[in-house]
């Protein structure tokens, strides 16, 4: 079995789940996020999980394409906007690296990116997909050096490898902020999301 089909299974038992507690998770900056939106945009969800944040923008853009790698996060979002008539919102099972030919003016990406091996792989792939001009958000979480941060992310790497959990990475901000700048974006915007370890970074593509 490969590390997509691995990944998938996990996901998938993990869905009904997620869906039901994620209403005790912190909050989405679901406010911050809209500033940066206009009516007239396309934008992608990557990693959308159960469809919550797309369906919370989709009044406020022309259309929301999401994608998720679990096929039962996926069927989750589709019931939802069946059940809420919501017409510009699609949701399909697949991955970044698809052969996605749709371009977007802006592209989310909350709490996926340290489940991604290759960040710069992740970032070109994301700038290809972007009209010019067009945006990234990102939502991630960042630790510091501290002994607790410390402490939990040895936790994370033993079940990564002991194949608990799938693979994930911590990165640090200045590493993003790098690899963004190095794959022609410009950083608009960098904030801590309240009481959270979470940051949310804004950047354009170059024209």
């Amino acid at each position: 079995m490969d590390s997509n089909n691995k990944t998938e299974n996990f996901w998938d038992g993990f869905a009904d789940k997620f869906d039901k507690r994620e209403k005790h998770f912190a909050p989405l900056p679901i406010e911050e996020t809209k500033k940066h939106l206009k009516k007239n945009d396309c934008v992608l969800d990557f990693g959308c999980a159960t469809g919550t944040l797309a369906i919370e923008i989709s009044n406020f853009v022309k259309k929301v394409v999401g994608i998720d790698i679990s096929s039962k996060m996926i069927e989750i979002a589709k019931s939802k906007v069946k059940n809420l008539g919501i017409g510009n919102v699609v949701f399909k099972q697949a991955t970044l690296f698809d052969n996605e030919t749709e371009i977007f003016e802006v592209i989310i990406a909350f709490d996926i990116i340290h489940l991604i091996t290759d960040t710069q792989e992740l970032i070109q792939r994301m700038h290809g997909l972007l009209k010019p001009e067009g945006y990234v958000i990102i939502k991630t979480a960042f630790f510091d050096q501290g002994i607790g941060s410390k402490i939990f992310k040895s936790i994370l790497s033993l079940m990564v490898r002991i194949k608990i959990i799938p693979y994930m990475k911590f990165s640090n901000l200045s590493n993003l902020k790098r690899l963004l700048n190095k794959e022609g974006f410009e950083i608009t915007s960098v904030a801590n999301v309240k009481k959270t370890k979470d940051y949310l970074i804004v950047a354009r593509k170059d024209k």
